[in-house]
């Protein structure tokens, strides 16, 4: 059998919550399900660095709206990566 691998996106407009993009969270799909075994691969379509961090935060109206950025749960960080 083959291990299932989900894609998820970080959106151009995500490195600035206040530009007007069409981007309505920091990643696409905003939430994923992933089990034991399975690989996930993250692209970059920003124009910044990001990093991929687990824990919860409030999206990018929620942080606009003056909610808190967010709280990492020390799970997974996976560093700094390049946009592309």
């Amino acid at each position: 059998t083959y291990a299932v691998s989900h894609t998820v996106v970080i959106p151009f407009g995500a490195h600035d919550p206040t530009l007007n993009t069409p981007a309505e969270n920091w990643y696409e799909p905003p939430v994923k399900t992933i089990s034991v075994g399975e690989t996930v691969t993250w692209i970059n379509n920003d124009r910044e660095a990001h990093t991929v961090t687990s824990g919860e935060g409030t999206g990018r109206f929620g942080w606009m709206g003056g909610e808190k950025f967010g709280n990492p749960t020390g799970e997974f960080d996976s560093g700094l990566f390049a946009e592309g």
